[in-house]
């Protein structure tokens, strides 16, 4: 019995092996996947051309809008022009013929015997008239005598807008003020290349600016 045990052990392990043997050796196979592509369809297109066509329609009415406000002008401003038609003028009269002249009156003779003489009350209304004739007209500025000049010594002119003064060696002067040196003088004007000053007396002198 042993023997057979044996035996058939042995058989089941010579089975064994060449079952091992003939039998390949699994392998693995990797496949790559394959991506898959959505495929377009009209409702997904749709929305996209609603977007395009709102957004042309917003641009077009922000073109119009500005052509409206800045570019056209509507027709209420619109300046109005009137045709005023014209009367017709009034046919032009003929002038009128002029007056014949009058007939000159004939002049009595006089006799040459009469002496005319002028009335007496006509003389003193002449030589009133002579009297009341002004003298003459006011004298202008006249130059400065040198020992006016020396006394009366300019250093400058300051102009500033409507404020012009006169440095001088006494002090600084506007228009219309009295002068120390010399004495009782009065500023008369300030020009641009002369200054007049009055004396006391009322002579106007003329001093010329550096």
């Amino acid at each position: 019995m042993s023997i057979i045990n044996e035996a058939l052990k042995k058989a089941r392990r010579e089975a064994g092996a060449r079952e091992n043997v003939s039998s390949p050796a699994e392998e693995t196979v990797i496949h790559p996947r394959t991506r898959v592509t959505a495929k377009s369809s009209p409702w997904m297109i749709l929305p996209v051309l609603l977007l395009i066509v709102a957004f042309i329609g917003l641009i077009g009415g922000l073109g119009y809008y500005a052509y409206t406000q800045f570019f056209a002008q509507p027709a209420e401003d619109a300046p109005k022009i009137e045709f005023v038609e014209k009367a017709p003028a009034p046919p032009a009269e003929a002038p009128s013929p002029p007056d014949p002249d009058p007939e000159p009156e004939p002049q009595t003779a006089v006799s040459s015997s009469v002496n005319l003489k002028p009335s007496s009350a006509s003389q003193p209304v002449a030589s009133e008239s002579v009297s009341t004739a002004p003298s003459s007209a006011p004298a202008g500025p006249i130059a400065a005598p040198p020992e006016l000049l020396e006394e009366f010594e300019i250093n400058g002119v300051m102009r500033g807008g409507s404020s012009v003064r006169v440095i001088t060696n006494s002090g600084v002067y506007r228009t219309g003020d009295l002068i120390s040196s010399p004495q009782g003088y009065k500023l008369e004007k300030i020009g641009d290349q002369h200054l007049t000053l009055r004396s006391p007396e009322g002579i106007l002198y003329s001093v010329p600016l550096p």
